[in-house]
């Protein structure tokens, strides 16, 4: 009866162990109808992902943050209102020199990438004695392979939606030392987004350029138009790269674009300042004359009368009189 008793307590306590493993963690974040991954796992994003990224670099788990990177990082978060303003909030690894066994308050992303568990606490076996102990029990138990128990005397799972900086960083961060948000995150902005800002920049750069040129030449020739047309297209495709929205442009069955390449085709194959000027060419009529008393002989070449527009007069050019 007391060899039941304790296989009964036994199996209760392996359903109990919680193995936080990618499977495990999106299934909570489906159940929550939440990303499959947090949001905010980014030095730029969180600070306890960037304290628990830097203390691994730190004691020699992973690779080392840059340290002119680190120190700008560690410096704009500590302005803000979420860094941690005791040690039991903060991040910490402990353990012997060239030996870190014990790591409290991580971020259980950081944690998965690279121990393999979304855990906020990590504790490796004390010894050999306590892991000889430890795998004695896990083999009487028929733990699986996978078990973190065969490498870690303790994980705490953690879910992103369960951290404690979780929902503060929903609402965002202030700065508690006068800066404002946007300045916190310019460098993270530049960064993600310096394509876009350098296409924007080109094309308002190059608008700007054109309206100057067409002061200093106000009738171009047909090379020069060519050349406005196609920079005016690039300027435009490079302001509509940062523009949000959607436009699909069909030219023809052949040509069909979207996004900032539609704009371009949009300035450049239909001409803008064609639709708007309206010219309507005039009519000539070329008269070749011959004899004695003709105007080939009189004015000294042919006759070419051009019939202009109606608001335009109609000339003749020619000196001599017409041949009837």
């Amino acid at each position: 009866m007391t060899g039941r008793c304790f296989k009964i307590y036994n199996d209760r306590q392996m359903k109990a162990i919680i193995q936080p493993d990618l499977n495990w963690y999106t299934k909570i974040s489906a159940a929550k109808k939440l990303s499959p991954r947090c949001p905010f796992a980014s030095v730029h994003r969180c600070p306890r992902y960037f304290a628990s990224t830097s203390l691994l670099g730190e004691v020699g788990v992973a690779t080392r943050i840059d340290p002119v990177e680190d120190k700008r990082l560690l410096e704009n978060w500590k302005r803000s209102d979420l860094w941690p303003v005791t040690k039991e909030q903060d991040s910490q690894v402990m353990g012997g020199e060239g030996n870190p066994s014990h790591f409290f308050n991580f971020c259980p992303e950081v944690s998965f990438d690279r121990f393999g568990w979304f855990a906020s606490n990590l504790s490796y076996h004390a010894d050999e004695i306590d892991v000889d102990v430890a795998h004695r029990n896990l083999a009487e138990e028929g733990a699986e392979a996978h078990d973190w128990r065969w490498t870690w005397s303790l994980a705490t799972p953690l879910h992103y939606a369960e951290c404690p900086l979780y929902s503060p960083l929903q609402l965002g961060v202030n700065d508690t030392k006068g800066r404002s948000k946007s300045e916190m995150r310019q460098d993270g902005f530049w960064i993600k987004n310096w394509e876009k800002v350098a296409s924007f920049a080109f094309g308002i750069v190059f608008i700007a350029l054109l309206l100057f040129i067409t002061f200093l030449v106000p009738n171009p020739t047909i090379t020069q138009w060519f050349v406005f047309r196609v920079v005016l297209a690039l300027a435009a495709a490079g302001i509509g790269a940062i523009i949000p929205g959607l436009i699909v442009v069909n030219v023809s069955k052949v040509v069909r674009a979207g996004g900032a390449v539609a704009l371009f085709v949009l300035v450049y194959w239909f001409n803008p300042p064609k639709l708007v000027v309206s010219h309507t060419p005039g009519v000539s009529i070329h008269q070749n004359t011959g004899g004695q008393g003709s105007p080939a002989v009189v004015a000294g070449g042919d006759v070419t009368i051009t019939t202009q527009t109606k608001d335009q007069t109609q000339t003749k050019d020619q000196k001599g009189e017409k041949k009837k």
